[in-house]
């Protein structure tokens, strides 16, 4: 336990993973209500045993949702970006029908475990709802890392992900930087966004 306390960097669920060696050990104490013992798993998270797509590292996280049917639709995207801001993965919108035909919307937000009450707690401020659903989930991602292109002397993000061989299997510009380099450069969004991923496609050893 020790050593589980020291090498492990969070607990939770066992994640999704293709079992190459088991291994079960009994103490010599008991523990009323409490057996002594202690199971390991060896695994792999990728392989061919799983998808063809999934390159990945399965890893757990949790959804918030609430349903919202009295917000003005012109403080949403700030909603968003304020979610996106203080460390959700993803946060999005749905548009639903309430009682007596009510349109509304299912506000989400996908965040790390440990994050998810002050995430919660934004919701309900931010949007007056009185309640938040959670539930936890499993992903499968790709490895992914970022760097940068420099397009008419402005600098764009670029997001690199790769499969399981490491091989390149995307590279696409972060449309946020595009958006403000078009604006500067007084150009379409769209031919600052083939510009960019001219560059980007142009990276060598990526």
């Amino acid at each position: 336990m020790a050593l589980l306390r020291g090498l492990a960097a969070t607990a939770g669920p066992q994640p999704m993973l293709v079992t190459e060696a088991l291994g079960v050990g009994a103490g010599t104490k008991d523990t009323p209500g409490r057996p002594n013992v202690v199971r390991v798993l060896v695994g792999r998270a990728q392989g061919n045993d799983l998808p063809a797509d999934a390159h990945a590292t399965p890893t757990a996280a949790l959804q918030l949702e609430a349903n919202v049917d009295d917000l003005d639709p012109r403080l949403w995207p700030r909603v968003i970006e304020e979610l996106l801001e203080t460390g959700a993965l993803d946060a999005w919108l749905v548009p639903i029908s309430m009682k007596h035909g009510r349109p509304a919307v299912t506000v989400h937000a996908l965040v790390r475990e440990g994050s998810e009450d002050a995430a919660a707690t934004l919701l309900m401020d931010r949007t007056g709802t009185l309640g938040v659903r959670r539930h936890r989930v499993e992903r499968v991602i790709r490895t992914r890392e970022f760097t940068e292109v420099e397009v008419r002397g402005h600098r764009i993000a670029v997001k690199i992900a790769r499969d399981q061989d490491g091989a390149v299997v995307r590279r696409e510009p972060e449309f946020r930087d595009v958006a403000a380099a078009a604006r500067a450069l007084r150009i379409s969004e769209r031919t600052m966004l083939d510009l960019a991923r001219e560059a980007a496609a142009g990276l060598a050893g990526s």
